[in-house]
C-alpha cells in the first residue's frame, strides 16, 4: 500500500469502568463477574498535539478477563476454522471455507460450511461498518447459521442473527449457487465468493499484552491458543516487541488512520521467533482500533512459518493494551515440527530460488543491498527493509526485471517494490511504487467495485480519461526504463474533500495479489504521475508520487534521479 504521510502520534485506549477484583485463575468466577459488571468503553487518542493523558486505570484486574477471553475465543476458533493436515473428500461441493470481500467497506469476509446436506454454516466480517458493530471495540461480526443443499444451491438460515457482541441483529434467509466451471458461489445478494486454497494451515489465537511506552519502541508478552498451539506448529508464550515506534509513520485518511507496525515474537522456550507485519486501522470518530497481520517466517523452529489474520485492540489500562489475533498459520518449509523436507524440495543446504539463502537475514533484521537477481518474483507486501543502503534495489514482475538507484537515507519493502524517503513505518513525503496493474478505476473517488479489467495500457488509458477531478494530465507517449510507457500526471485540489470517496482516499489502480482497496492512492500525497507500460503480456504500474506541503526541493530532486534510475528489462 502507497503510505501517505501523517505526523501524528496516537493509540487508542478503551478504558473499561469496573471495579473488580482478580479472578484468581478461576475461569468460571471471571465469567460471572463480567456478566455483572457492566462496560462502557471510552476513547482516548493520545495524539502529537493533544497534552497529558487519562488519570490510571481503578484496578488491573480486567486485563486477566480479556486475556483469558482471548483464550476462550481460541477454543471457539479451533472449532470452527478447525486443524492442518491433508484434505478429506468433501460430503457436498459446498463443504469448505469460502472467501470473498465486502464491497462496502473492503473488509475480508469468510464463510465456513461443514460436511452434509444439512451443514452448519458460519459467518464472519473481519471489519464490520455497519450499525450493527457501531459499539463494539472489535468489529468482528459473526453468525452460525443452518443450510439445506439442494443439487447447486445452498440455502442458509440465521435463526439467531449475527453481531460483535453488544447488539445482534437480524439476519434474512440466503442462498448460495455453486458454478462449478469457475469454482465459485454466487450470493443471492450477488456477492462472488471463490474457495479458500487448504495450505495445511491450523488455526491460532495470539493475546498479546503489550505496555504502552512513552518513548521508544513497545513490547509486551503474549500467549497463544488453538490447534496451532496445541499440535506444536507455535510456541505457548514469550516476549513481543515492536521494531519501530508507532510516531515513525502513519495514513491520515479522514476519520480513518492507518499506520505498519513490524514486531518480534520471541519464544520463552528457546524454540526460535518469528515476525509478523501488522497493518492497524484507527477509526478516530468510532473510537476503535482494528488490524490485519501477516506472518512471514522467522529462526530456529520457525523459519518456515506463515500466517495471516485480523484482529482488534482492547485496553485495560491507560499504559496497556491488549492486541488479540485471529487466524491461522502454516509451516511452509514443512520442518518446524521436524519433518523432512518434501522430496519434490531439494536438500536445505540448496535453497530455491523463491526462497532466502541461509546466510540472507530474516524479515526482521533486514537484508543488506542485493544484486537484482537475489531478490524474489515480488507479491503481497512483507516488512519493510528499514536499512535500504544506496545502491541497486529491485527484482523480478514474472520474467520482467524492474531496478532502480536508491539514495542512502531512503527505505524500501523487501518483497513488494516500493522506495519512500522517510521511515520504515511508512509516511514518505516522496514515494515511488511498482506494481502489475489487474484493474483500474473509472472513478477513482468513489471506486469501490466501478474496477475495469486491464490487458493493455490501452484499456487503462480509457479509464484514466474519466479522472477528471483530478487536473488529469495525459496520456503523453514517453519512454521510462527503456521501455514505451504512457504518462498520466494527477494533481489534487487543495480544497478536495476526500471524505466523499470510497473509505476517504483515491485509488488508482489494482494490484492483482492485493484485494480492492490495497493499491496506489492519493490523499495526502496529493501530486501523482503515472507509466503504464506493457511487456511480457501483462502491464505494469509505476506510481512517483510526492506532497506538495512536505517534500522539499531536495526530496523532490532524489525522487527524480531514482525515476531516471529505472532499467525494466524483459
Amino acid at each position: 500500500m502507497i503510505s501517505d504521510r501523517f505526523s501524528a502520534t496516537l493509540r487508542q485506549h478503551l478504558v473499561d469502568s469496573a471495579n473488580e477484583r482478580p479472578a484468581e485463575g478461576q475461569l468460571a468466577a471471571i465469567v460471572e463477574r463480567v456478566e455483572l459488571t457492566p462496560q462502557r468503553p471510552r476513547l482516548v487518542v493520545r495524539l502529537a498535539d493533544l497534552p497529558g493523558r487519562i488519570g490510571p486505570f481503578p484496578s488491573p484486574a480486567v486485563r486477566w478477563v480479556l486475556i483469558a477471553a482471548a483464550l476462550l475465543a481460541a477454543t471457539l476458533a479451533a472449532a470452527i476454522l478447525g486443524g492442518g493436515g491433508s484434505v478429506p473428500s468433501r460430503s457436498t461441493v459446498f463443504e469448505g471455507t469460502w472467501a470473498s470481500t465486502d464491497p462496502s467497506d473492503g473488509s475480508p469476509l469468510t464463510l465456513v460450511v461443514a460436511p452434509g446436506i444439512t451443514p452448519a454454516v458460519h459467518f464472519e466480517d473481519a471489519w464490520a461498518t455497519g450499525a450493527a458493530c457501531v459499539e463494539d471495540p472489535i468489529k468482528l461480526f459473526q453468525a452460525d447459521g443452518a443450510g439445506q443443499v439442494s443439487l447447486s444451491r445452498l440455502t442458509v438460515t440465521f435463526p439467531d442473527g449475527g453481531g460483535c457482541g453488544l447488539v445482534t441483529v437480524d439476519m434474512g434467509p440466503g442462498f448460495y449457487d455453486y458454478d462449478q466451471a469457475t469454482e465459485t458461489l454466487t450470493a443471492s445478494d450477488g456477492l462472488t465468493w471463490l474457495r479458500a486454497p487448504d495450505l495445511g494451515s491450523q488455526a491460532v489465537v495470539i493475546s498479546s499484552l503489550m505496555i504502552d511506552a512513552p518513548s521508544g519502541v513497545n513490547s509486551g508478552t503474549f500467549e497463544t491458543a488453538g490447534a496451532a498451539n496445541e499440535g506444536g506448529l507455535v510456541c505457548s508464550s514469550g516476549v513481543v516487541t515492536d521494531l519501530i515506534e508507532i510516531d515513525s509513520g502513519a495514513i491520515g485518511r479522514g476519520e480513518l488512520v492507518d499506520f505498519t507496525v513490524p514486531k518480534q515474537f520471541v519464544c520463552d522456550d528457546g524454540s526460535g521467533t518469528f515476525a509478523a507485519t501488522v497493518e492497524f486501522h484507527v477509526y478516530l470518530e468510532q473510537g476503535t482500533e482494528s488490524f490485519t497481520w501477516v506472518i512471514t517466517g522467522g529462526t530456529g523452529a520457525y523459519a518456515g512459518l506463515r500466517g495471516e489474520g485480523y484482529g482488534g485492540t482492547q485496553s485495560p489500562a491507560t499504559d496497556q493494551f491488549l492486541n488479540t489475533y485471529w487466524g491461522s498459520v502454516r509451516d511452509d518449509e514443512g520442518l518446524s515440527q521436524g519433518q523432512d523436507p518434501p522430496a519434490t524440495q531439494p536438500p536445505a543446504t540448496e535453497p530455491t530460488p523463491t526462497e532466502p539463502t541461509p546466510t540472507e537475514p530474516t524479515p526482521t533484521e533486514p537484508p543488506p543491498t542485493l544484486e537484482p537477481a537475489e531478490f524474489p518474483a515480488f507479491a503481497v507486501a512483507q516488512p519493510y527493509a528499514c536499512t535500504l543502503e544506496s545502491g541497486t534495489y529491485g527484482g523480478t514482475f514474472g520474467s520482467v526485471r524492474v531496478t532502480a538507484t536508491t539514495p542512502t537515507t531512503w527505505h524500501g519493502l523487501y518483497e513488494d517494490f516500493h522506495l519512500e524517503d522517510d521511515g520504515c513505518g511508512g509516511g514518505g513525503a516522496v514515494q515511488l511504487e511498482v506494481t502489475v496493474v489487474s484493474q483500474v478505476y473509472t472513478d477513482a473517488c468513489r471506486w469501490q467495485g466501478t474496477g475495469v479489467d486491464v490487458d493493455t495500457p490501452g484499456a487503462a488509458a480509457i479509464a484514466f480519461s474519466d479522472q477528471s477531478d483530478f487536473g488529469t494530465v495525459g496520456p503523453t507517449g514517453v519512454t521510462l526504463g527503456g521501455q514505451a510507457a504512457r504518462r498520466y500526471d494527477f494533481s489534487l485540489p487543495a480544497d478536495f474533500d476526500a471524505s466523499t470517496c470510497s473509505n476517504s482516499y483515491i485509488q488508482l489502480w489494482r494490484d492483482p495479489a492485493r484485494r480492492e482497496g490495497f493499491g496506489p492512492t492519493m490523499v495526502l500525497i496529493d501530486s501523482v504521475t503515472v507509466y503504464f507500460v506493457e511487456l511480457d503480456g501483462m502491464t505494469l504500474g509505476v506510481y512517483v508520487g510526492h506532497s506538495r506541503e512536505f517534500a522539499t526541493p531536495a526530496m523532490r530532486a532524489e525522487l527524480d534521479a531514482v525515476v531516471a534510475s529505472l532499467r525494466i528489462e524483459p
